[in-house]
Order: C-alpha cells, then structure tokens, then sequence
C-alpha cells in the first residue's frame, strides 16, 4: 500500500480486520501518554500554526459492520505496548548446544546466554515472509527506529513518510500466519522531494527528516503536525542543496544538525527565535560551517554528520571525496572559517586512490566511530586520537559498498555494526560485523531477504534489525530466541523461499 496525496486533501480509507483493530488502536498509546507529558513543545517566541502543506493521510478503521470505529490516530488504551518479561535463566552456550542435539525442547536462547554480538549471534537473524513490506511504486530512502518503542520511520523517494508498528506476534518457524508480523500504521506527505534522513528526538515525541528540497522538518508525533522548518529554499544563509543528514543531539533534545550536499554543516536550537512566514515557521541558523571538507581546492559535498553521544558540543563528519573524519567541536567555531579539532589520516588501502565515506556510526559510549567507505570497507576510529589513524578494519569478500545511498547502523549494546550494501555474490542482503573484538574480524550475510542492494539499517531496542532495499521492500530481522535461523538453514531452498536468515560468511 502506498501513500498518494489527493486533490481534496482528504483522508486514504482501508479496510482492517476486527482482530487487527485492537492491535491498531492500541500501537502508540504509550508513546501518546508520554508526548502528552513530556512532548517537547515550541518555544513561545515560535508559535508553529499547522502547515497547510502537511496534510495526513490517516488510516480510519472499520467496525465489523462496516462504518468508522474511530475518527483519530491515538487513543488511550489498556493495552500494553511492550509484552511482560520473562524471568531469565543464565545457562552456558555449551549447555543449550547439547540440549538441542538432544533434542529437548528448550532451545538456544539467545538472551539468556547473553552472547550478544558473539559469532554465533551474528548468524541467529532470520526474517519471514510477513516480516516484509513493499513501497508500491516508490524506493524507500531512509529508514529509522524510535529510541524506546517498536516503531519504525521509513521514508520514501517521493517524500512519502510511513510508521511501521514491528512488534512481533508470532515467533513459529513452521508455517504461516494469517496476521501480519509487522503493520502500517500512518503515514503523511512529509516533503515534496526525496526524503535522505530520518530520525528520532531522544524522548520519542519528535520526528526529524531531511530531504532533498533543501529543507528539514521537525514533527511533533503525537499531532504529526510539522512544528518548525530548518532551512529555506533559495535564502542565503540555508543550506543551498539537498540535504543529506539530520541528527538530534542526544543529551539535548533542543540541539539538531544537519550535512548538505552544498559542503556545509548548520547547527540548530529550537529555544532560539524563528520566524513565520504564512502560517508556516522556520528556524534560523545557531552555527554554520562552510566548506567542512575539501579536496583539491574544491569543496566536497557532506555525506555523513553524528553527534558524540556522550557530548552535547562535539561531532564528526565525512564527505564523498575521501576518507577522511573530522571532528568539530562548538566551543573552538568561531571564525569565520572555522576548523576541526582534529582529522584522521587517509587510510593505507587508499594510497592509489582516494575513496568517499557513505556513512557514519559512533558507539553508543563514543568511544568508536565506524566509516562505510566507498572501498569496501569499514573503518574503526577511536574519536579521542583520531590522528592516530585506523583502529580496527572490517572487510568482507562479499561485501559490496555500492554507492552513498548504503548506510551504516550500531546496535544498541555497541557490540554489532550493520552495513547495507550489495553482494558480489548471488545473494544480496545486510552484512553483520562483531565489532567487540577488534583483533579478529567475524561477519555474518543476512541472506534471502531482498532481491537488490540494502540501501540503509537501522536497530531496535529489542535487537530487531531493519532494511530497506533498491526492489521497494522494508523487512524487519529478529533475533532468534530458539534456533529459527539454523533451521532455516537446513531447509531445503523451496521450503525456506521468501524467508531471510543468517549465514556466517
């Protein structure tokens, strides 16, 4: 199903279920109760009127006899989001292999040996059929998970913008299901260009996109009203082309970034002063960067921008032509042609040539930064000695970095690296890097998951991976609790079509 705007601006009607009515109603209600709490709002200097340019198009449901069940999105329900937790019982990796070559029914729990990001945990993905959408006749660009919610953003080519409840529902291997693993729930026109970037604030109450119009736009989830406007088309001072990325700063949720194709990085705070322009606010501008990065005397477009977790002043960026990070800190901006703090070196395997950074990944303690390189590779940096160069390489024969629209993604605990990206092989799908250990280099492929190239990841609080590809699907990878992905495996290539699962490489 696709989102497509209609000339009398009304909303898109489908028919659900009874049983899946219940599911709907009751998907963000948690994410309601504490946007209605704790919703980061405008700054009174900055009242944000709803934009006559964004209009939803919301889902209505039916009842069983046809007519409308409800007349708006969110509703508060008893429903829980987040299923109870099971108590956990510690066991060895040794005892719960011995335990399924028994036979006994028990299986390999993956949380329950906390290896995560082990190599065996690299090659525990798979993914069902119904864990797949499709993008009808428009490519999704970027793709988002919410910080403490099942809820995922994906973005398409035509602006389109969707959310995706993936809480699963049903954990058998053997046999499928009539309900679906993961659901649309809404979705709006959010720009009228290519949608690049994509992101959460840190509470989950905001939306920020970036596109190729020039502009980003701040969303208030819980209305899916635009609130604020970074940047202006065609005004100097703005970003002057597409722009490519946009970040919330994690310990301050009023902080944001964004990287264009123009060179330029612009930091934003929303407690500062906008303007409005007919009903319609925009931001300006707290800092700005021109020419961040250069190469023969030619500024060079800006691919990747990521704050410092554990900063509210320092970040890192790439740009297409080279390999090279820099890291900038706000305190030292203050020229008018400011420099970074400190750079890294251009790595060995580019001594021929210089190849360009797709994206950018810090840990979540920020203690490594991760660069998908144009080379196929990914390159470790420690961001406090970045002059030393290169802490770790990750390479795979069958990894294949495409082009600047494959994206990067560290998993919540620091210890996975997703990368997007095509197969020099017959498969295609997202290679897994256990980055815990720098002194070995273990990869798993997740395979049977997408007919083309992964264009971007992105991971879940509850390890779930998403990927979007170039064939217009959105699938979603869980961590097999009990032995899902080596079944597959054995299965014979009929049995197990449509199905993703992971294979060490």
């Amino acid at each position: 199903m696709r989102i497509l705007p209609s000339t009398n601006h009304k909303t898109t009607s489908m028919r659900l279920s009874s049983p899946v009515q219940d599911t709907v109603l009751g998907v963000l209600s948690d994410i309601t109760e504490t946007s209605n709490n704790a919703v980061l709002r405008t700054p009174e200097s900055s009242p944000a009127a709803p934009s006559k340019k964004h209009k939803l198009w919301d889902f209505p449901e039916l009842d069983g006899n046809g007519s409308k069940a409800r007349k708006k999105l969110f509703q508060r329900t008893p429903i829980l989001h987040k299923p109870p937790k099971k108590p956990v019982r510690h066991a060895s990796i040794a005892t719960e292999l011995l335990q399924r070559g028994l036979g006994i029914s028990r299986g390999i729990n993956i949380r329950d040996t906390n290896i995560t990001g082990s190599r065996f945990c690299l090659q525990n993905y798979y993914s069902r059929p119904s864990d797949c959408l499709t993008m009808l006749d428009q490519l999704p660009f970027s793709v988002a998970f919410a910080n403490h919610e099942s809820l995922l953003a994906v973005c398409t080519e035509t602006g389109a913008l969707e959310l995706i409840d993936t809480k699963p529902r049903c954990n058998s291997v053997y046999g499928m299901d009539d309900d679906r693993s993961i659901q649309r729930i809404h979705g709006w026109l959010a720009h009228n260009n290519a949608v690049f970037g994509v992101t959460f604030s840190e509470d989950d109450s905001l939306l920020a996109t970036a596109s190729g119009d020039q502009t980003s736009n701040i969303f208030d989830l819980a209305t899916q009203q635009c609130i604020t406007r970074l940047g202006r088309r065609g005004v100097e001072g703005y970003h002057s082309h597409s722009v490519k990325e946009v970040s919330f700063c994690q310990n301050s949720p009023y902080n944001l970034m964004t990287c264009s194709r123009d060179g330029s990085i612009i930091f934003w705070d929303m407690r500062t002063h906008g303007i409005t322009i007919d009903g319609d606010h925009y931001q300006k501008p707290v800092l700005r960067i021109n020419q961040a990065h250069e190469a023969n005397g030619r500024t060079c477009s800006i691919t990747a921008a990521e704050w410092i977790p554990t900063s509210t002043t320092q970040a890192v960026s790439a740009c297409s032509a080279n390999s090279i990070v820099k890291l900038w800190d706000l305190r030292n901006i203050h020229s008018l042609h400011p420099s970074a703090i400190a750079s890294t070196p251009e790595p060995q395997n580019n001594a021929r040539r210089a190849f360009g950074i797709t994206s950018l990944s810090v840990s979540p303690m920020g203690d490594r930064v991760y660069a998908c390189s144009r080379d196929n590779s990914v390159y470790a940096y420690a961001p406090s000695h970045l002059e030393a160069g290169v802490c770790a390489t990750y390479k795979d024969p069958r990894l294949r970095v495409s082009s600047f629209y494959v994206k990067t993604a560290c998993s919540k605990d620091g210890r996975t690296l997703a990368c997007g990206g095509g197969s020099q092989g017959a498969s295609n799908g997202v290679v897994l890097f256990d980055v815990s250990d720098e002194d070995r280099c273990s990869a798993s492929l997740l395979e049977g998951g997408h007919g083309k190239d992964v264009t971007a990841v992105a991971w879940s609080n509850e390890d779930q991976l998403a990927s979007i590809s170039d064939d217009g699907t959105v699938r979603v990878w869980n961590p097999a609790e009990r032995g899902e992905a080596l079944e597959l495996q054995n299965m014979d290539s009929t049995d197990r079509f449509s199905w993703g699962f992971g294979k060490l490489l």
